[in-house]
């Protein structure tokens, strides 16, 4: 939706637009820093919008060093493992780039993937129950047989 935002009416983005946007969060960030930030993101009445993860991702581009000094505290700041998922897709990114992000930052980021991904599975509802299989099992003919 965001990336189509230039190009389609005020009227098509009403209600789509987060809370807060980058712009008021990248104040935050300049005066206290990301963690303060990340948990005003938090607490906005719609924390878990899909929008947020927009705004993570420019705020963590904008200055990656600050957004990955401290990794585990901007997770912790952030409380829901969606948005802590939305933050470290925007860290990631950034990986790749020289001096991008901070000496230890990067193994930090690995280490609160794997926390949030055990997080997310705690949270997620238990998958649906497979149907029962019809026919013969995969990789098998119902023609051919075993000859002796």
């Amino acid at each position: 939706m965001w990336d189509w935002s230039p190009v389609l009416p005020a009227r098509l983005l009403a209600g789509w637009e987060p809370v807060l946007d980058a712009e008021d969060l990248a104040e935050v960030t300049a005066a206290s820093g990301p963690a303060v930030a990340a948990a005003a993101l938090a607490a906005a009445e719609d924390a878990g919008a899909d929008g947020y993860a927009m705004v993570l991702h420019r705020l963590v581009a904008a200055d990656p060093a600050a957004w990955t000094a401290d990794v585990p505290a901007v997770l912790a700041a952030l409380q829901m493992p969606e948005l802590g998922a939305f933050y470290l897709a925007a860290a990631a990114v950034l990986a790749d780039r020289p001096r991008a992000l901070p000496d230890g930052a990067l193994a930090a980021a690995v280490t609160a993937v794997l926390d949030v991904c055990r997080r997310l599975d705690e949270t997620a509802p238990p998958p649906a129950p497979r149907p029962p299989r019809t026919g013969p099992p995969q990789g098998l003919s119902p023609t051919r047989r075993c000859s002796t």
